[in-house]
This record gives structure tokens, C-alpha cells and sequence, in this order.
């Protein structure tokens, strides 16, 4: 029979694959695991924006006064002009969404190591929010979704595909 093949026996591939796998241990993912805390940082921000956890549920809207006297609304009205408040929820100043969203504040937590990526704020109101309490309802801001998940996923692969085709 014509013809050419290349014999390759799985103990040959067991070997490689042994070999790539302690190769692993020793790459830092911290170039990817950059990629991906922008990658996050862009879509809290388009959830602070919809207002949305980010699953895409939107977040209770903020409970107001059944009566305030009209020299009260006023007031209100007035500060949120010369401040630049909102009443949307979670973006009164813009502190928390800056926190999470902007990578040189000060307020931000953003760890990156060779294996681990920690993403969130150091406000200290931040927790209350996310995950509620007694007279606070829960406005996840933090978390990672399926876009991001298949992202990520992809960045890592490319990364992990470079790195393997670097050690043949």
C-alpha cells in the first residue's frame, strides 16, 4: 500500500503530555489573568451602566419617601445638579462603579499573581451591596458571567496554545 504515516503511540504522547503538564507548573499566567481583569473591568462597567447584575437582572430600584415636603425635593433636586448625583442605583457619586472599573484607583482591588486573579472594591459599603442586608437589597456588581467565562476561556487557551507550541 502507497503511501506515508507517521506512527505515534500514546506512551509518546503520555511522555510529552508529562512533560508539558511540569512545564505548567512553572508558567505564570499573570499576562492572561491582565487580559481577563480588563476583560472584566469593561463589562461591570456596561452593568453599572444597564443598571444589571451580571447575570443581566436588573437591581431593585432605589425605595423613596412616600411624601417629601416640596422644599425637601428641591434640595434634593438642587444637590444632585451642582454634584453630579444620580439616583440610579449604585451610582450616586460614581465611587463604587470608579472602584471596580478604573485601574489606577486607589479604591480598586485588583490582585494579580502567576495563578490568580482577585477583582473587586476595598469601599467599605461595597459588601452591603453586593450581598445585602437586613434593609439593603442584594445589587450584585461583582461576578463573572457566561460572555466572560467563554472569553476567558479563550484567552487562556491562546495563551496555553502559545506556550505548548513554544516547548516542542
Amino acid at each position: 500500500m502507497a503511501g506515508a504515516a507517521q506512527q505515534v503511540t500514546l506512551d509518546e504522547l503520555g511522555s510529552w503530555a508529562s512533560r508539558v503538564n511540569g512545564e505548567m507548573d512553572r508558567w505564570s499566567f499573570e499576562k492572561p489573568l491582565k487580559q481577563i481583569a480588563v476583560l472584566i473591568a469593561g463589562e461591570t462597567k456596561r452593568n453599572f451602566a444597564a443598571g444589571a447584575d451580571p447575570d443581566g437582572n436588573i437591581w431593585k430600584p432605589l425605595k423613596r419617601p412616600r411624601t417629601l415636603p416640596k422644599s425637601r425635593r428641591k434640595a434634593i433636586k438642587k444637590r444632585r445638579l451642582l454634584t453630579g448625583e444620580t439616583d440610579k442605583p449604585l451610582r450616586n457619586k460614581g465611587f463604587l462603579m470608579a472602584s471596580v472599573t478604573a485601574g489606577t484607583n486607589p479604591n480598586q482591588r485588583r490582585e494579580i499573581t502567576a495563578r490568580q486573579l482577585i477583582f473587586g472594591t476595598n469601599l467599605h459599603y461595597g459588601p452591603y451591596h453586593q450581598f445585602g442586608t437586613k434593609y439593603i437589597p442584594i445589587r450584585r456588581f461583582l461576578g463573572l458571567n457566561e460572555r466572560i467565562l467563554q472569553q476567558a476561556e479563550e484567552i487562556l487557551a491562546d495563551f496555553m496554545a502559545k506556550k505548548i507550541s513554544q516547548s516542542r
